[in-house]
């Protein structure tokens, strides 16, 4: 997929034509890119090889479609602040959605997302990506690590929360 809005020269704006293809009413104007569902999203087959960055954020948004979404293109995610491959499918199966690699791709069947406690792998994007498939799951979920958002985006949980999404970091142990 090539993203043909907003007019970037960034990889990630590949985001906007995922979003799109997965059914998500998606407004793209100077500065902003605005997504909202539309009720039901759809698995898609996404190269991410241009966009490694966005893996977290599509696995997020595949966890809430029907059927089996591929990130192809992500075997360099193994290589990252903690091997991506790795840490999405790991954290994606702690809070019960079914995610595996193989081959250098991603698989994730969306669906239900029960909840529970996941690792975020010391991984600033892996933290995000859980609090972003937690905002429908159907039980809390705690995210261990949660505090390396502060690494990329300290207001992340505050523009979470502005959404309506609980969300607070406690201290551990």
């Amino acid at each position: 997929m090539r993203a043909s809005t907003p007019a970037t020269v960034q990889a990630d704006r590949a985001i906007v034509d995922i979003l799109r293809a997965m059914g998500a009413r998606v407004t793209a104007g100077d500065g902003f890119v605005e997504a909202e569902s539309t009720g039901s999203l759809e698995a898609v087959e996404a190269d991410l090889r241009d966009s490694p960055d966005l893996a977290p954020a599509v696995a997020a948004v595949a966890a809430h479609a029907r059927g089996v979404t591929v990130l192809k293109g992500v075997e360099h995610l193994a290589f990252k602040e903690s091997n991506r491959l790795e840490s999405i499918t790991g954290a994606l199966r702690a809070v019960g959605v079914e995610a595996w690699a193989d081959g250098g791709r991603i698989f994730i069947r969306g669906g239900r997302i029960r909840g529970g406690r996941a690792s975020a792998y010391s991984d600033h994007r892996i933290a995000m990506m859980l609090a972003v498939a937690a905002a429908a799951a159907e039980g809390p979920v705690e995210i261990v690590g949660a505090e390396r958002i502060r690494d990329s985006y300290p207001q992340f949980l505050d523009h979470l929360s502005s959404l309506g999404v609980e969300a607070e970091v406690v201290a551990g142990p």
